[in-house]
């Protein structure tokens, strides 16, 4: 197809947008009739989605008035757009007696509001369409950049849907009893387990909606902590996905079957192994290819793509958990930021993550050299880097240490989880065993069995 059909093949410029000025002149209406009426469509209309700048201007006054306790009528309305110098540009008194005839009562603001709601998104979606045709024909546009935008306009259109905002606790109530029950006998657990057994008496699992921060200094073994989460939750037949901005997948499946099959991780990337082992190997390996595991080592992501990612696998198949190897190397909104400000931004758009999907999101952190300075070196909430914003939005903040990373003799092969926050349960440490050679976690529990040297 040549330049110039492909150019005349798009939408109409010439047709008028989707819009419904008639609901819109209803809903302001119903405003005027009944204030209440805000209420029930503040969380389905915003000023934006007007297409008439008339009704937009008396929207916003009428939002002013509510929220300022004022009553909302003919007169306050013309007073607050006399205020604002906007009374004459909507035909004064004339244009607002108009709109309290156009609607006979408030009951169906909510109608109104969704007919709103759904003309706005058609035009956003055209918006779309149209500037992603611009940019694709633009050779200096970044492919990838023109994407993202796209893909987070879209979720901004489609997650906002209608919906109820709160629920009377009087409906929650028979619920939650019932949910109560049936982790009393048994038939459904609080979160989801990690199969550390301490640490799931500790912790009751890791809960829906949850921002887990794992933090230590570099070569503590975090990667290896969580390669153990996600295989012991992904061989539960959980949905697991892991982004790994510093490893590459090859690297991480090589670990999930040193871990499996425990065969020496050196030995398995020198292939310094005897013949008989290949078997193994190929064994573990076709066990791993039935785990509904996701890894995307997609180097220097943004927080944009991690959410969009997380929300398009979401949609096809609902996540049980998401890790983040490591909340650093994520790349931020805005580069020209001060580096506390994108951090938080970071934390608290992953916290929303992991609210939206009801799922657990365990993101890994660098602890700065502080620790290294200190005869205990055990580390604290105040090691965190940017440790403000972090430990703010996090639910739980486990820190990950081994005595003998800093004295060699010092407890070797030991690991301690130390949970330092943890907003809906106690705080407290958590010991396991590290065995190094497999890359590999295990329960204190197996400690009778561990020699000097942290062998088993």
């Amino acid at each position: 197809m040549s330049e110039r059909k492909r150019r005349t093949n798009g939408p109409d410029l010439l047709r008028v947008p989707p819009q419904n000025q008639d609901a819109e002149c209803c809903l302001i209406g119903a405003i005027i009739l009944g204030a209440g009426a805000l209420d029930d469509v503040a969380d389905i209309v915003t000023a934006d989605k007007f297409y008439s700048n008339t009704l937009r201007k008396m929207y916003v006054a009428c939002q002013y008035i509510y929220q300022h306790r004022g009553a909302i009528d003919a007169v306050t309305l013309a007073n607050e757009l006399m205020r604002r110098g906007d009374f004459d540009a909507i035909s004064g008194p004339a244009h607002i007696a108009k709109v309290i005839e156009s609607v006979p009562h408030s009951a169906h603001a909510k109608y109104y509001a969704g007919l709103i709601d759904d003309a706005w998104k058609r035009r956003e979606i055209i918006d779309v369409a149209g500037e992603l045709a611009t940019d694709a024909y633009d050779s200096t546009t970044d492919v990838t950049e023109m994407v993202e935008a796209a893909e987070q306009r879209i979720f901004r259109i489609s997650s906002s849907q209608l919906r109820e905002s709160g629920t009377r606790v009087s409906e929650t109530i028979p619920e939650v009893i019932e949910t109560i029950r049936r982790r009393m006998i048994g038939e459904i657990s609080t979160g989801l387990k990690t199969h550390f057994i301490d640490f799931d008496e500790h912790t009751t699992g890791l809960k829906p909606a949850e921002l887990i921060i794992l933090a230590a200094r570099p070569s503590m073994g975090k990667t290896a902590l969580v390669c153990n989460l996600a295989n012991s939750i992904a061989k539960a037949r959980k949905h697991v996905l892991f982004f790994s901005l510093e490893q590459s997948k090859s690297e991480l499946t090589e670990r999930l079957i040193s871990i499996n099959a425990e065969i020496n991780s050196h030995d398995l990337r020198s292939g310094a192994l005897p013949a008989w082992q290949y078997d193994q190997i190929e064994a573990t390996g076709h066990n791993i290819k039935e785990y509904d595991l996701v890894i995307d080592d997609t180097p220097s992501r943004s927080i944009g793509q991690l959410t969009a990612i997380s929300r398009r696998i979401h949609r096809k198949s609902p996540l049980d958990l998401i890790i983040i190897d490591y909340l650093q190397l994520i790349e931020p909104a805005s580069r020209n930021s001060p580096r506390e400000q994108q951090v938080a931004d970071i934390t608290r758009r992953l916290k929303g993550l992991a609210k939206e999907l009801a799922v657990p999101v365990i993101a890994l952190a660098q602890l700065n050299r502080g620790v290294e300075s200190r005869d205990d070196k055990r580390p604290r909430l105040s090691d965190l880097r940017e440790s403000g914003a972090i430990e703010q939005d996090a639910d739980m903040v486990i820190f990950l240490h081994r005595p003998d990373a800093y004295e060699e003799g010092d407890r070797p092969g030991q690991a301690e989880l130390i949970i330092a926050k943890h907003r809906s349960g106690p705080t407290g440490l958590i010991r396991l065993v590290w065995r190094k050679e497999l890359m590999r976690f295990d329960d204190y529990s197996t400690v009778a069995n561990l020699d000097y040297s942290g062998n088993l």
